[in-house]
């Protein structure tokens, strides 16, 4: 049987691995973002290429409205990561009991939410956006929602759940404490 030292351990390795995969994932959407925010003609051939069907460029006035439209879903998803870092701290340092991880943990909630719902608003506002150089007729408007986004709303669920546990588990350790 492990004991407590060997748990905290395996929860400070983990929490470390999950702190560097944040800020990893944060540099490089960052540095993707940046790069695309000074190639627009790199962002009009990605737009281009996700959206089947798009004959004619749009202006660049659209296609910066298009990068605009597109990096709000990336907001919500990089402010996700920041609050995730830290919450991986707090796992680390050993504090996922306090009101601090359980704020994050809702926030995370929200934040998933969020990220879910507005990647279905941006990605049909994109194909309308791109598709708007097309003459009359061959204008796309699309609307779907994928697995990815299903999971987003599942996993905000489950995070509002967690930051209940977290709660109720943390009530429980400080009632133990009054009894010792």
């Amino acid at each position: 049987m492990e004991n407590f030292q060997s748990r905290q351990m395996k929860l400070t390795k983990i929490s470390t691995f999950g702190q560097w995969i944040c800020v990893m994932s944060l540099i490089l959407i960052i540095g993707y973002c940046a790069y695309i925010a000074v190639q627009p003609q790199e962002a009009a051939a990605l737009f281009h290429n996700g959206v089947p069907g798009t004959y004619y460029p749009p202006s660049n006035s659209v296609i910066y409205l298009s990068e605009f439209v597109a990096v709000v879903p990336v907001a919500i998803f990089v402010a996700t990561l920041l609050n995730a870092r830290k919450m991986f701290g707090l796992i680390g340092s050993g504090q996922f009991l306090s009101l601090h991880c359980q704020n994050i943990l809702r926030r995370l909630g929200f934040l998933a939410l969020a990220g879910s719902i507005t990647s279905i608003i941006c990605h049909s506002l994109l194909v309308l956006l791109i598709t708007s150089a097309n003459p009359p007729g061959q204008k796309m408007l699309v609307v779907g929602i994928d697995s990815g986004q299903i999971s987003s709303l599942i996993g905000a669920l489950l995070l509002f759940t967690f930051s209940l546990l977290v709660k109720d588990a943390a009530a429980i350790a400080d009632e133990n404490k009054q009894f010792i």
